[in-house]
């Protein structure tokens, strides 16, 4: 069985994969609304899991919200085998959110890679295919104006069944990204919206390509920006696709077996 957790860390992306040898993949970590989210959320539930060291962490890109548990989790004595980051031009990887993490990763000497379109891992029957950002030398990879129009955006399979993870993704990235789904008729079963359910993210094109069957949105309680926004909500409801909200239903665990996806959720203790 595959597992697939998307945390609820408030305002914030985390999710886990874990592969039925037991190899994990963390995809973003981060919340801008819940003080101390690694010492409260993270930890507890890998350690829960009896799991001390991440094998892989992906981060879409490097604002907080998605970063700053897998810091504490460094902090704390725990480890990581890799860290994935998106290769940008010089010019976005130059943002202090971004060095940051280059420093982060010196300092608690974990091996870095770099992901864009075409990169790839795969390990235990499970696959993750790099979607965005274009390589930064290409003319792509030149027009992205902004750190979450340029959010590493991962497809993962496992017996065919598809999730796909947009990080902060909205219509500038959504735009680019559409045009290589088309042209390989991508479609996926669990779409993770982009930019925690924002007005200008998972856009209409972008449902209708992928076709999901279920749309989970990762947001905060009452969050200041009043994600997830009806203009977003109304799309997926044209689209009659399910969703669960983090902020209404807490963590959304999916486990894949035999081919088939089983979803259910928990609130956090206290919600």
């Amino acid at each position: 069985t595959l597992t697939v957790t998307f945390l609820d860390t408030g305002q914030g992306d985390c999710a886990l994969l874990r592969t039925p040898g037991g190899t994990t993949v963390l995809i973003d970590g981060g919340s801008s609304d819940i003080r101390n989210a690694a010492e409260t959320r993270l930890i507890p539930f890998l350690e829960a899991q009896a799991v001390d060291t991440l094998d892989y962490v992906f981060l879409s890109h490097s604002d907080d919200d998605h970063v700053n548990t897998v810091s504490g989790w460094l902090a704390s004595g725990h480890g990581i085998g890799c860290l994935i980051l998106p290769a940008l031009r010089d010019s976005l990887a130059a943002e202090e959110s971004y060095q940051a993490l280059l420093t982060m990763a010196e300092a608690y000497q974990v091996p870095l890679l770099y992901f864009d379109e075409g990169s790839s891992w795969s390990g235990d029957g499970l696959s993750l295919l790099c979607l965005a950002p274009a390589a930064p030398d290409s003319p792509d990879g030149s027009r992205y104006s902004s750190i979450n129009a340029s959010s590493m955006v991962l497809l993962a399979e496992y017996e065919g069944i598809r999730f796909l993870f947009t990080g902060d993704c909205g219509e500038e990235g959504e735009t680019m990204l559409i045009q290589r789904l088309r042209q390989e008729d991508i479609t996926c079963h669990i779409l993770k919206a982009g930019h925690h359910g924002s007005a200008s993210s998972t856009t209409t094109p972008l449902l209708e390509q992928l076709t999901p069957q279920l749309v989970v949105i990762s947001c905060g309680i009452r969050n200041r920006y009043r994600h997830p926004h009806p203009d977003m909500l109304a799309r997926v409801d044209e689209q009659a696709v399910p969703r669960c909200i983090t902020a209404q239903c807490g963590a959304v665990i999916v486990t894949v077996q035999n081919g088939k996806a089983r979803i259910r959720t928990m609130l956090p203790t206290g919600r």
